[in-house]
């Protein structure tokens, strides 16, 4: 089995990083338990069961995978408090 790589681009790679800024600030600052350090925290399981099982998510249907996106799979996983996030497989 091929190893999985997740790679974050664009305005993702953006926000991830942001996202563990606020996270490394709030826990300097004593806060043990936010929204972001929650959905920071389901992000990173979630990738987790991406690397293990690539095709985890729900698939999203062809044709309504936006022409704008240079893809031609898209998935979609929960995360918490509602958020979602999408992926796709590239070889």
């Amino acid at each position: 089995m091929k190893p999985v790589r997740i790679t974050f681009i664009d305005e993702a790679a953006e926000e991830w990083k942001h996202l563990n800024k606020i996270v490394v600030e709030e826990r300097s600052k004593g806060i043990g338990n936010s929204e972001n350090q929650q959905l920071l925290k389901s992000i990173k399981q979630r990738m987790e069961l991406i690397k293990i099982d690539p095709q985890y998510g729900a698939p999203v249907s062809k044709k309504l995978i936006p022409k704008e996106l240079p893809v031609d799979n898209l998935w979609v996983v929960d995360l918490t408090g509602y958020w979602r996030m999408l992926y796709t497989l590239r070889v």
